[in-house]
């Protein structure tokens, strides 16, 4: 039993009945209180265990706790076609058109043989661009402390522990993708990872912006006839 928090030392409050009290409260809470199968006492969770079992470790216990949650939250992942579109552009060659390949996951797209890839009935379901995986040790964002740097002018991507030295930074967000409804995402952000990539940021602009003339005026041309 405990005393209820007051001056001049309250009436004892029943510890059992002040957990039942919360399991009815509007708002569901997890109590941290069970009563011991051995015992019949309330204890808290962590300390019910036998000698037998011996204590739950750190590990243990912190799983237990998400799955009384119901586990972790689950962002919902963005699907190409629905949330965003891809890119008409392989992120090699920087050219339109062609056996173009479009990643799932982000506006990448790809010829298949920029992207080293002979057949592609060889392909699952899905595909995943360069752009998801470092292109030195092959990690994912999860298994690369939850971040991966992504080249916005090619599709190397990397971690941070093999992030080139002379790799500059773009931001959160590539412009070219949020153009396509890509905005930034956790897992990512975006660098110029060579001088040579820093070299093509002008040349891919006015390469971007020719075609975007070109497909003005072939949209006029049509209006007109």
């Amino acid at each position: 039993e405990m005393e209820a928090d007051g001056g001049g030392g309250g009436a004892p409050v029943d510890l059992e009945s002040a957990v039942e009290a919360l399991g009815r409260s509007q708002r569901e809470r997890t109590s941290r209180f069970i009563k011991s199968e051995e015992t019949g006492d309330l204890v808290l969770k962590i300390n019910n265990y036998t000698l037998e079992e011996g204590e739950k470790s750190v590990f243990d216990a912190e799983l237990g706790g998400r799955a009384d949650r119901g586990g972790e939250r689950k962002v919902q992942r963005r699907v190409a076609g629905r949330d965003f579109e891809n890119s008409s552009i392989c992120q090699h060659c920087f050219l339109p058109g062609g056996d173009l390949i479009m990643c799932d996951h982000c506006p990448v797209s790809m010829h298949l043989a920029c992207a080293g890839i002979g057949d592609v009935s060889t392909l699952g379901q899905t595909w995943s661009c360069p752009h998801h995986k470092c292109h030195l040790c092959q990690r994912k964002a999860h298994a690369a402390g939850g971040l991966l740097f992504r080249c916005s002018e090619c599709p190397k991507a990397f971690c941070e522990d093999h992030l080139p030295l002379d790799a500059e930074m773009v931001g959160a967000e590539n412009e070219r993708f949020v153009r396509l409804g890509y905005g930034a995402v956790r897992q990512a952000a975006f660098v110029l990872c060579s001088e040579g990539c820093r070299g093509l940021v002008l040349e891919h602009e006015a390469a971007e912006t020719r075609r975007s003339l070109e497909e003005e005026g072939g949209e006029e041309g049509e209006e007109e006839e």
